[in-house]
Parts: C-alpha cells; sequence; structure tokens
C-alpha cells in the first residue's frame, strides 16, 4: 500500500477523470471509481507504434555506424 492522503488522491482522480480514464458516480455518501479500459488500450497502441519506429530508427543508425 502506497502511503498517499485522501485529498491526494482525489486531485489525482481528478486528473484521470478529466482525461478520460475514469468515470465517477455517487452512492449516497461514497464516490465510485470506474476504470475506462479504452482510452488505456489507445495509449497501449500509440506507445507500440512508437516503440516500433524507435526501433527502425536504432536498427538504421546501428547499420550506418557499422558500414
Amino acid at each position: 500500500v502506497i502511503p498517499v492522503t485522501r485529498q491526494a488522491a482525489s486531485k489525482h482522480l481528478q486528473l484521470l477523470q478529466a482525461a478520460g480514464v475514469v468515470t465517477s458516480s455517487r452512492r449516497g455518501r461514497e464516490r465510485l471509481w470506474s476504470v475506462r479500459t479504452e482510452p488505456l488500450a489507445q495509449a497501449g497502441d500509440y506507445l507500440a507504434q512508437l516503440s516500433r519506429r524507435w526501433d527502425a530508427a536504432v536498427d538504421r543508425l546501428r547499420a550506418f555506424v557499422e558500414e
């Protein structure tokens, strides 16, 4: 468990909500948070594409240096 204040957790959750990664709803006095997987999947796809580009660039650089 990471020691974090309720206020800090609330700020982080509000930021994630603004980014569309989580949603919240009220149930009485409680606020329930849910993770939206679609934005995370999109981010994962983007990072995988970016990783492939960097791998290709490093391969080209390696080939150039080894000539």
